[in-house]
């Protein structure tokens, strides 16, 4: 195993050694690959990726002069990693928010309990979200309504809400949809 002093590593970054980041590969990539599977269950080729644009940002942060010491360098790239990782997982989330009946036709489906003809378990479940509706508030009700059942685009309901932009509207619908699945569950337990 190579022993890089961190002193040394942003020295050799600020000189332009390429054969440092060389080294932090050889010394530090087992380390940050396996601890990212471990911590996000990631994939080995994404931990990799990770890993690679962790270094390369780190000798951005030197050659920038925004960092000019290190006290753990290992702890440090892997923290980048991390973030980056939660960066990806935040704008995939973002990308991938699902409507309110896809929602619940996909935690049908999950359910044990359910079954295709069970009829009285979807009124169930339909009466519970109506119960989480009347609970999330008045702004929430609103703009739930607008868009999953007037299906008014976010530009029309930033609008009538009279929010800023349609950014806005989208953001408030995805807090408001949250908070509508949380208490469906919550009233669904009870």
């Amino acid at each position: 195993m190579i022993h890089l002093d961190n002193d040394s590593i942003v020295l050799r970054l600020k000189q332009g050694d390429q054969s440092c980041l060389e080294d932090l590969v050889v010394a530090y990539k087992g380390y940050c690959v396996n601890g990212l599977k471990k911590k996000t269950r990631c994939q080995n080729e994404e931990a990799e990726d990770l890993f690679i644009d962790a270094l390369l940002e780190l000798r951005d942060k030197v050659l920038s002069g925004k960092l000019d010491h290190l006290i753990n360098a290992k702890s440090y790239i892997f923290g980048i990693c991390y973030n980056k990782w939660l960066s990806a997982q935040r704008v995939k989330n973002k990308m991938n928010s699902i409507d309110a009946e896809n929602y619940y036709q996909q935690y049908l489906k999950d359910d044990m309990l359910f079954e295709s003809d069970d009829v009285d378990y979807k009124m169930q479940l339909l009466n519970i979200t109506n119960k989480a509706l009347e609970t999330i508030g008045e702004k929430c009700y609103k703009i739930i309504k607008y868009f999953y059942l007037e299906k008014k685009s976010m530009e029309d309901i930033a609008e009538i809400m009279g929010f800023a932009s349609s950014d806005v509207a989208k953001t408030s619908k995805s807090r408001c949809f949250k908070k509508l699945v949380e208490k469906t569950k919550e009233l669904e337990k009870q």
